[in-house]
């Protein structure tokens, strides 16, 4: 099974990347965070700076977020001549303030506007394209338009988060509908949403068997070792403990070299901790009184504490 690491926005940066995926190495790619597209003449290096210099292992697919044509096609343009050979569009985020204005999952009731972007890009370029989506902003309909639009060029991928923008992350996620894009698609559909644990991902690949990559995100922080367990590698409980700790202790050296201001520093963690308290199973009580603290040496107190009753 191929598995790629979903997008993190402010949190699969280079930094948290490199020390994840040095002690969890089982993703075959990983999509990076948005990027706003931008005008040639505006385009630097310094706008990718997370994503270069472009050798990380596992590959690392940049991904733009956007609607003007001419800005998307500078910008894959861009990429293609630093050196990335894939590039992935951002049609899936489904927050108020980017869908105002008319970008990720706000784009989606508009399928000639997308198709018309996407020929451009297979018509000026020669990047493997892809896109991130979900099943519609509000209404399901909406996906099967986009891949009746687009079934005629050769995308790379399409990754469909099998939910309506308007649900956010709430309710579940709609199989029947993903299963409508999988026969309407001439194209490689990769599923995403809510493949939280070893037995969820045996129910999906079980209603189909056919399909040969996943890509995962809040399970891969909820529980670390899913991508290996889904993968066949059998961890007892004692070593997934010690792993662990060895991850946390090199991504709190590695954010503490980094972020020199105390509030900033813990405002990553505490992040982290929204994924991390399922792993340890805390409650939400316990939950919140970690996020309390307002001060590293305590914060640091209490998770070591956690950390080592695992």
């Amino acid at each position: 099974m191929e598995i790629s690491f979903a997008p993190f926005h402010g949190i699969s940066f280079r930094l948290f990347r490199n020390v994840y995926l040095k002690h969890f190495p089982y993703f075959d790619n990983v999509i990076s965070p948005f990027i706003p597209v931008a005008k040639a003449e505006t385009l630097t290096k310094a706008l990718f700076r997370d994503i270069l210099p472009n050798d990380e292992k596992p590959l690392i697919i940049p991904q733009i977020i956007g609607n003007d044509t001419d800005k998307i096609t500078d910008t894959v343009l861009f990429l293609q001549q630093l050196g990335f050979k894939q590039v992935n569009w951002n049609l899936g985020c489904p927050y108020a303030p980017i869908v105002r204005k008319k970008r990720a999952c706000g784009l989606m009731p508009f399928p000639d506007e997308i198709a018309q972007i996407i020929d451009n890009i297979c018509t000026k370029t020669n990047i493997r394209f892809s896109l991130k989506m979900r099943l519609g902003m509000y209404d399901k309909e909406e996906s099967l338009r986009i891949i009746e639009q687009t079934n005629c060029y050769p995308l790379d991928f399409i990754v469909i988060h099998a939910r309506l923008g308007i649900q956010l992350y709430e309710g579940q996620t709609d199989w029947e509908a993903f299963e409508n894009c999988l026969a309407l698609s001439k194209n490689k559909i990769i599923y995403n949403g809510d493949i939280f644990s070893i037995e969820d991902y045996i129910k999906y690949i079980t209603r189909f068997p056919q399909q040969k990559a996943i890509m995962i995100g809040r399970g891969a922080l909820q529980n670390p070792f899913l991508a290996a367990q889904i993968k066949g590698h059998v961890l007892s409980e004692q070593e997934q403990k010690h792993l662990f700790a060895l991850f946390y202790q090199d991504l709190t050296e590695t954010y503490i070299n980094h972020y020199t201001k105390e509030n900033v520093l813990l405002n990553r963690l505490k992040e982290l901790w929204k994924y991390f308290s399922v792993f340890y199973h805390l409650s939400p009580f316990q939950l919140q009184s970690l996020l309390r603290i307002n001060n590293y040496i305590d914060f640091e107190r209490q998770t070591n504490k956690l950390i080592e009753q695992k």
